[in-house]
């Protein structure tokens, strides 16, 4: 089952800064680690930008040999708390 996440871009246009937020869907078996990011907060005040408010984190996503890094919307328990509702159910192969 695939997880659905709401990740933050800042696409610098020169002479201004444009946030935007695009849904990922992501398998969350390649979760490698989520951990806080305030600095995100922080930049987003200091730039007058939207979505100021709001908490996020950084996930690292691998991709076999190599790992990538996202930000995402809201902080590292909410998202842990959903990646834990989407495997009640789930078959585990133990030992395998």
């Amino acid at each position: 089952m695939l997880l659905k996440l709401l990740t933050l871009s800042v696409e610098n246009q020169g002479y201004k800064r444009e946030v935007t937020s695009k849904p990922l869907y992501v398998n969350p078996s390649n979760i490698v680690s989520i951990s806080d990011h305030s600095g995100v907060e922080d930049f987003l005040k200091s730039e007058g930008l939207e979505h100021s408010d709001k908490r996020f984190c950084v996930v690292r996503l691998s991709h076999g040999h190599k790992t990538e890094e996202i930000v995402v919307f809201g902080s590292s328990e909410e998202l842990f708390s959903q990646i834990e509702e989407s495997q009640i159910g789930k078959r585990i192969l133990l030992n395998g």
